[in-house]
């Protein structure tokens, strides 16, 4: 089974938990500063096909996509001069074009999908960690520990953002094994 992490943001990623137990992160397609949905589904569709054992052909593997669910930001902001900005609402609206874009692309797609707000991924994912002082750093130590094997990019929000790909991706591994689990 793949299981497919999206950090949703321009400055987001897409990480892969893969069916050969390999790891694998991009930071977030971009066209002209707006999410690329037609290289994501390249990407992603590229993972997902393994060789058939018995046929010789490709099969679609099992899969599992998980989009991080963005909070709204309020409507009212405070600039860093203490006055009332406005913008919450643009952020917003870009924000849930961008999930709605993502819904779209794993139902045309009939990838099987699940949103998770960031505290709830965080709360299962970084469990026994400082995550609500610093969640970037503990996600980063988190893959870092998981996956010792994988090379983090220098750039730190490119590392945040792969980490926090990954962590989503673990959420919904985490996720399938409760779901499937006989008892």
């Amino acid at each position: 089974m793949t299981i497919v992490g999206i950090d949703p943001g321009l400055t987001g990623a897409v990480g892969m938990l893969c069916r050969d137990r390999t790891i694998k992160a991009m930071m977030m397609p971009l066209n002209a500063k707006q999410v690329d949905i037609g290289k994501l589904n390249e990407i992603i569709r590229a993972e997902i096909w393994i060789q058939d054992e018995q046929g010789g052909g490709s099969v679609r593997d099992e899969m599992l996509v998980v989009i991080e669910e963005p909070s709204p930001f309020p409507t009212k902001l405070t600039g860093k001069d203490g006055k009332q900005v406005y913008g919450g609402a643009v952020t917003n609206f870009k924000m849930g074009e961008r999930l709605g874009e993502l819904r779209a692309l794993c139902l045309l797609n009939k990838w099987p999908f699940i949103l998770v707000k960031p505290m709830s991924w965080k709360a299962k994912v970084l469990h026994g960690t400082d995550w609500r002082g610093d969640s970037k750093a503990q996600a980063i130590r988190y893959m870092q520990s998981l996956h010792p094997e994988f090379e983090m990019p220098s750039a730190k929000y490119k590392m945040e953002a792969m980490a926090d790909a990954l962590c989503i991706a673990e959420y919904g591994r985490q996720f399938h094994l409760a779901q499937t689990e006989v008892f």
